[in-house]
């Protein structure tokens, strides 16, 4: 699954910081606009302004994005990819690609 987000996920327990380029970030959230309603509504030119400082995270099979009862200081868009969301043992929803978290 890869994320984006606009800070550091610094209470993210597993995040990979991809360094990407202003224009490549700018395709994925062209991307990424297509599928999330977030993103609904701005223009090409706001796109690239923001893609200077999104910063793309990826996370790997079993990976902890965030605990429960916490406060993430950050919140991302996934932009491949799906995630599980757990309550103990317990599957209680997916997220996947456009779904907002944090």
């Amino acid at each position: 699954m890869a994320t984006m987000s606009t800070a550091p996920p610094n209470d993210a327990l597993g995040p990979k910081r991809v360094n990407i380029a202003p224009d490549e970030v700018f395709q994925i959230l062209l991307s990424v606009q297509s599928i999330s309603d977030f993103f609904y509504g701005f223009s090409p030119e706001e796109l690239r302004a923001l893609s200077a400082y999104v910063l793309v995270h990826v996370y790997e099979k079993h990976d902890t994005i965030i605990k429960v009862k916490t406060r993430p200081s950050w919140f991302g868009v996934i932009s491949e990819g799906y995630g599980v969301v757990l309550k103990g043992n317990n599957k209680v929803a997916v997220i996947k690609a456009g779904d907002m978290l944090g």
